[in-house]
């Protein structure tokens, strides 16, 4: 990358927007000014957002009739998507699940393979992060040496198997259309369900067993929809520091003029949530605060504004 200096741009920083130049050397900000200077008059330049959370490049690399069904070329078009749009580092979240179809063990294999092909050319950082879910335990043994070839360090332990269905011996809800997608019949994929629910008991001693190997290995961990304290003990205590979207427990609706004066209270709360979010400095990774300004993205002033 050409080392460039970009002057006459307002400027995103601790202290909020300032007049200043940025110099961009060996494609990483720089103290020293270059020769070569651009002419960013009317820009705001902006840490690069990072994503630690995304879903968008699915349509991309999911095959379907008319689209491209080359895994790489389909990253490739996912991250200039995210680079557009000011995402100059992002996790990609694919599912490892009894699932099955474009959440099954062979498409993620496809997938994050196809990552580790283009990454070297890529313009952003593109991570992946390999959403397992927990009663998988038969591939437990080798998913360590996979993820280290694969270039995986980031896993999620997800738990989508419908408990309270099969604790009833009722069938899940969508069987047939879950089915389909995996390329099984009902019965097959409500039988799995059954099997993996049965053996459920076996769970926490194998994920003590594999959260072990990846720490060793220095693989992020993370929870996901931690439903109590107990839950996110649990997990802190095999070393997965990160909690997902953890849930809190629901307070009673109240009625009437109360239920208005509350809904109107809890909006306002999550606006002014949002905007503290939207106006802090700090960008937070998994990461540390390392990554804030390691990328920059670079926008028209005026279309900020809108």
């Amino acid at each position: 990358m050409t080392d460039v200096a970009f002057v006459g741009a307002q400027v995103l920083t601790d202290e909020g927007l300032a007049d200043l130049p940025v110099a961009v050397a060996g494609g990483l900000i720089a103290a020293d000014m270059p020769a070569r200077r651009i002419d960013a008059r009317g820009f705001l330049i902006l840490p690069g957002i990072v994503d630690i959370h995304g879903d968008g490049f699915e349509p991309h690399v999911a095959p379907r009739r008319g689209a491209m069904k080359d895994r790489a070329e389909g990253l490739v078009a996912a991250e200039a998507e995210l680079a557009g749009n000011g995402i100059t580092t992002a996790v990609l979240a694919q599912f490892w699940s009894w699932e099955g179809g474009l959440r099954g063990p062979a498409f993620a294999e496809s997938v994050f393979a196809a990552l580790a092909q283009v990454r070297a050319n890529l313009a952003t950082d593109l991570r992946g992060q390999l959403r397992l879910e927990i009663h998988m335990t038969d591939d437990f043994d080798r998913l360590p040496d996979l993820l280290a070839a694969l270039g995986c360090d980031y896993v999620v332990f997800n738990d989508h198997l419908p408990h309270d269905r099969l604790a009833r011996g009722e069938k899940p809800p969508r069987l047939v259309a879950q089915a389909l997608k995996a390329a099984r019949s009902p019965d097959a994929h409500l039988a799995l369900m059954q099997d993996l629910y049965a053996r459920r008991a076996e769970v926490p001693a194998a994920l003590d067993r594999l959260c072990a190997r990846l720490a060793a290995q220095g693989v992020l961990m993370a929870s996901h929809d931690d439903a109590t304290a107990g839950a996110r003990a649990d997990w802190r205590a095999r070393g997965v520091r990160i909690a997902e979207f953890p849930r809190r427990a629901r307070r009673p609706r109240p009625r009437g003029r109360a239920a208005t004066a509350s809904s109107l209270a809890h909006r306002t709360s999550c606006a002014g949530a949002r905007t503290r979010a939207m106006s802090a400095p700090s960008i937070w990774s998994p990461w540390g605060s390392a990554m804030r300004w390691r990328r920059i993205t670079t926008i028209p002033a005026r279309a900020a504004r809108r």
